[in-house]
């Protein structure tokens, strides 16, 4: 699945070679998730949240705040995370599919850009400067300074990303500068890294061996960051 802030909920069947659009709308989408129970979750940039049931083929719609959803995820209990806020900061969580809401963080200050959920559903999430994790289903948080970051990604080895180009190996608690310093949405296969940028797609493979000659490229020996023009936007 892919969805657009220009409108609309894209699935392909085909491993990307072709794709539908199975939510025509005007709705800026910002956020995607899917549940282990394979229904899809979606915020848009009004406050909702846009699911479906059957892959795709319907709908529908909970309005649970007035702006950005930037962030939406599920943990193994297909209890669902909703974050956003652009002058402020607040989440919320259903654990009945949608058929309620509830607020479970609220802060006067910045939006929550990025949530990401363990194996052992644990949730953390990013608000701006401070990262914020909860280890009982969203009712308590505790809080972590650093960095001003956007959005929050975490591996399987459990290493955690954030944009704009930080890593942090240590549970959130100390971050440093990795790979391409515009990328802000990762996405994982083992230990390959997919970094997104306005300009295109990088690439970090752990096991590359840089080639000096002619069309040696990245231009930095020892650099394992692949850069694909073809995803050039």
């Amino acid at each position: 699945m892919d969805a657009t802030p220009k409108g609309g909920i894209y699935k392909s069947t085909n491993q990307g070679d072709s794709w539908t659009n199975t939510l025509p709308t005007n709705e800026r989408i910002f956020s995607i998730t899917v549940s282990p129970n394979n229904w899809i979750w979606a915020g848009t940039y009004d406050g909702k949240v846009v699911y479906s049931s059957d892959s795709g083929n319907t709908w529908e719609r909970d309005t649970i705040a007035t702006d950005i959803l930037w962030t939406i995820k599920s943990n193994n209990l297909n209890n669902i995370f909703a974050g956003g806020g652009s002058g402020n900061s607040w989440m919320y969580r259903t654990t009945n599919l949608g058929a309620s809401w509830e607020l479970v963080y609220s802060y006067q200050y910045f939006g929550i850009q990025g949530i990401a959920i363990d194996d052992s559903n644990v949730i953390y999430a990013n608000r701006y400067n401070v990262r914020l994790i909860s280890s009982d289903n969203g009712s308590t948080w505790e809080t972590i300074g650093g960095p001003s970051l956007e959005s929050l990604y975490l591996d399987k080895y459990h290493n955690f990303y954030a944009g704009p180009g930080h890593r942090s190996l240590d549970n959130l608690n100390t971050w440093v500068g990795i790979g391409p310093g515009s990328a802000r949405p990762y996405a994982f296969i083992d230990s390959l890294v997919f970094a997104g940028t306005s300009h295109g797609v990088y690439l970090f493979d752990p096991s590359y061996q840089p080639y000096i000659g002619d069309n040696y490229f990245p231009l930095a020996l020892g650099n394992k960051w692949q850069f694909n023009s073809h995803c050039e936007t």
